[in-house]
């Protein structure tokens, strides 16, 4: 991919355009057949790959298509990008999305969620914070719950979902940290 982007861009754009004229096809049948939520995924490959050129060239028309035609049948569009996404916030909150995670925040991703929140808190639903495998799968259940009282406050109550980084990975360690973040969100429900 990264290679097509410098030697041939034009056949990237080309391919890139063909895909998602499918995928909204798709999209658009299941949409008529009562699928009303959708997790996009993908677009962390041009955020840490190509750049913002890269991002606005060939995610950005695309997904912005996409979530437009989500939110003509009123489903949801629920953003997955990981990695350097705090020079990207507003970038996702243009494309009309409903949720965006997984928002790692420091030592392991460059999300403050108390910026993030003041930049586009008021658009899109801040969802995670606490990397699942660094976090969730690794540490105590006291220091989670800390760590999670700190994304909570910085995040706010309202238009954040606590969570981890969505990596699917779970291990028993990891289930019953989940249920601390749980016991965490209640504390300020």
């Amino acid at each position: 991919m990264c290679l097509l982007w410098i030697e041939a861009p034009e056949l990237m754009q080309w391919l890139v355009d063909l895909a998602a004229e499918r995928v909204n096809a798709f999209v658009e049948t299941a949409c008529q057949k009562g699928v009303d939520a959708y997790r996009i995924v993908g677009g962390e490959y041009a955020t840490e790959q190509l750049g913002p050129r890269g991002f606005n060239a060939l995610v950005g028309p695309q997904d912005m298509e996409l979530v437009s035609i989500i939110h003509k049948y009123g489903g949801i569009a629920y953003y997955h990008n990981h990695g350097d996404v705090d020079r990207f916030l507003e970038g996702f909150a243009e494309l009309g999305i409903d949720a965006l995670d997984p928002l790692e925040v420091p030592p392991y991703g460059n999300i403050d969620l108390a910026d993030a929140k003041h930049r586009i808190g008021d658009r899109v639903c801040l969802v995670g914070g606490l990397d699942d495998m660094e976090i969730l799968e690794s540490l105590d259940e006291e220091t989670v719950k800390v760590m999670a009282r700190k994304c909570i406050e910085a995040a706010g109550t309202d238009g954040y979902c606590l969570g981890g980084t969505a990596s699917g990975t779970y291990t028993e360690k990891a289930a019953q940290n989940f249920i601390a973040l749980v016991e965490v969100a209640l504390e300020y429900a």
